[in-house]
């Protein structure tokens, strides 16, 4: 049974319908002033990335882990996915996440968001979900451990699309 709770809005986004090619999302990303992991740049360049056939919004939602209602500390990828849809709110699609690191110039010092996404499996079947970190001298996108069987602790945040 749905349990919707309500999650304020972030931050709205409205996503055109330009073909996403590996190198222009790595150039966007880095026009930003977002160094690009070697993990994630290989990531990048062997995922196939969709792209809605017209502009699209969407309102996107920042949580804990904690705030998806587990008692737990720690918490299966899984699990927080699966909470996460019984609240509402559903994985971000490509163009989203790619606009979101292309465009949170004022992220804070410190923080780390993990975007909710499908992983990306790369050849050798390792499962990849990105995350967008403020190191203070830089910020970074990376990649994380994004199997659904990989734990994560009760403060993790991540970044989710709200369901409309």
């Amino acid at each position: 049974k749905p349990v919707y709770r309500v999650f304020q809005t972030w931050k709205t986004i409205t996503t055109d319908s330009r073909v996403l090619e590996s190198e222009d999302v790595c150039k966007s990303i880095q026009l930003a002033g977002i160094t690009i992991n070697p993990s994630a740049k290989n990531v990048l360049e062997t995922a196939t990335l969709m792209n809605e056939p017209s502009q699209t919004k969407f309102e996107l939602v920042i949580t804990s882990v904690f705030n998806l209602d587990f008692v737990e500390d720690v918490v299966l990828l899984e699990d927080i996915y699966s909470h996460a849809k019984d609240s509402g709110l559903e994985l971000c699609p490509p163009e989203a996440w790619i606009h979101i690191c292309s465009e949170y110039g004022n992220q804070v010092k410190g923080e780390r968001l993990t975007i909710a996404m499908e992983p990306i499996v790369e050849h050798d079947g390792k499962h990849n979900i990105f995350y967008l970190e403020n190191r203070g001298i830089e910020k970074i996108l990376d990649t994380d451990d994004g199997d659904p069987e990989t734990y994560w602790i009760d403060r993790s945040l991540f970044v989710f699309v709200r369901r409309t």
